[in-house]
């Protein structure tokens, strides 16, 4: 991933597309967004991130009770949620120009295509990957504006 060198200046009002990963560090409090920034996400992040959060309560590295709390929190972020016909034509042509197996990575990529700035993963091979079709930052540039 790489992120612009003049923060200060590029990151004032930034769209970012969040993953699965990041919109749970958020949710968890571990990041704060500069208020400055938009976020947005496809609407499978959701159903990523209620998966994670049970997963994560079964395997009983947090509790029921901070799992409903955290999706409960993504719900209240001030993310936009998208997922039409539009972003579904366009992450099945990155899907396939990727040569990936589903069109869940491509949704993401498909939206920083289409409506943002950045694409902020966590996931190193995903961003190698895209680095041709859109520009990826790190997690890090949410925190600055």
């Amino acid at each position: 991933m790489r992120c612009p060198p003049y923060a200060d200046s590029i990151y004032s009002v930034t769209r970012f597309v969040v993953d699965c990963e990041t919109l749970l560090k958020i949710a968890a409090g571990e990041v704060e967004v500069a208020a400055e920034h938009q976020l947005l996400a496809p609407t499978l992040v959701r159903s990523q991130a209620l998966s994670a959060l049970y997963e994560a309560a079964r395997r009983g590295e947090i509790s029921a009770g901070q799992g409903i709390e955290r999706v409960t929190r993504i719900n209240s972020l001030k993310v936009r949620f998208l997922g039409d016909k539009v972003l579904q034509r366009t992450a099945w042509k990155v899907a396939d120009e990727l040569g990936l197996e589903t069109t869940y990575d491509a949704e993401f990529v498909a939206l920083t295509r289409l409506q943002a700035d950045f694409f902020v993963t966590s996931d190193r091979d995903l961003a190698h990957a895209v680095s041709g079709l859109v520009e990826t930052a790190t997690i890090e540039a949410l925190r600055t504006a």
